[in-house]
């Protein structure tokens, strides 16, 4: 990126805009700063926070088990739901939330606690990507 470049993006960027993304590299410094374990495990918990960022909390949710997803929270010190929106931009390209939606019960649908159905047969659906413009 160029500097010009740079110095437009900044013109672009809402002081909100601007406080989230301080917020967010705050976050991964200060991981990166108090972890000790594979490189492996770190960089799943930031990517999960960066993917958060454009697909949502709730698209973590459907694709990510939910030890991952608690573990990943731990390493990172923060609840996603929190510095992640609900859904993101590209929320609508998640199968699994919309396989979520259409059981009308988010939280029973991810948590298995629907009669007759799985949670991991949400998650293994949601795996299965008719195609390329969908995911989890």
């Amino acid at each position: 990126m160029t500097d010009d470049e740079l110095s437009q993006a900044l013109k672009d960027i809402s002081p909100d805009e601007l406080h989230r993304l301080i917020e967010l590299r705050k976050i991964i410094d200060e991981s990166c700063d108090g972890y000790h374990g594979s490189l492996q495990g770190i960089a799943g918990a930031i990517g999960i926070l960066m993917v958060g960022q454009v697909y949502g909390w709730r698209v973590l949710r459907v694709a990510v088990a939910t030890s991952t997803f608690a573990k990943y929270e731990k390493m990172l010190g923060i609840k996603l739901n929190e510095y992640c929106p609900e859904r993101g931009r590209l929320a609508h390209r998640s199968w699994g939330l919309k396989l979520a939606d259409t059981v009308g019960d988010f939280w029973a649908a991810v948590s298995g606690k629907i009669p007759g159905k799985r949670s991991d047969k949400i998650l293994d659906a949601s795996l299965s990507v008719p195609n390329s413009e969908e995911v989890c």
